[in-house]
């Protein structure tokens, strides 16, 4: 609870600049998670909750960095907690009315907490693919996939093999200082592309 507490001050503390810095779009975010461990780690499946913060340098593309927290349990542990922590490029891409498809990927670092077995930490690349809604100016929500990949993962008994671990998530998005040039969901971004010209 107190990375998300720390990514939400984050976002607080840019709010002021946000407003005088029209060039570049900032997004605050919370989400609700379900993720599914690989087998190899014996570790149960659950439910989690996160926070997220991105910057867009581009109007179609952010810079994230989020963290995700799922409570689990092993046969020989039965109070771990998965922090994660992912750093993404993602990309906005518009798909309809309002609705943009996303694409990214980047880096997780996971730390065990509660881990007693000296196997606390482990790391891999992540890829994401989603969708984005556009409410308004101001905000939107999301539905994505996550799958974060290990090699090796040290929650895995007895050997150091490679893991496969997926999720799903739904959660709310704002823009903070409301809509910008590089704003994702400004109105001339989401629209569908005019039809070419009759012949």
């Amino acid at each position: 609870m107190r990375r998300t507490l720390v990514v939400i001050g984050m976002a607080a503390a840019v709010a002021s600049s946000a407003r005088a810095q029209r060039s570049f779009t900032y997004e605050a975010g919370v989400f609700g998670e379900f993720t599914k461990f690989a087998d190899t780690t014996h570790l149960k499946n659950g439910v989690g909750a996160g926070a997220r913060f991105g910057i867009f340098v581009l109007p179609r593309l952010s810079l994230e960095y989020e963290a995700q927290f799922t409570p689990t349990s092993s046969p020989s542990q039965t109070k771990l907690t998965a922090w994660n922590n992912r750093i993404d490029a993602i990309l906005n891409l518009p798909l309809g009315h309002n609705t943009l498809l996303l694409l990214g990927g980047g880096f997780t670092g996971t730390n065990y907490k509660g881990d007693t077995t000296g196997q606390a930490y482990d790391g891999g690349f992540n890829v994401l693919v989603g969708i984005r809604q556009c409410m308004s100016d101001h905000w939107s929500w999301r539905l994505e996939g996550v799958g974060d990949f290990k090699n090796p993962s040290d929650q895995t008994p007895g050997a150091n093999a490679p893991t496969q671990t997926y999720s799903g998530r739904l959660g709310v998005s704002w823009f903070i200082g409301g809509p910008s040039r590089n704003s994702p969901c400004r109105a001339e971004e989401v629209a569908p592309p005019p039809p070419p010209p009759a012949p």
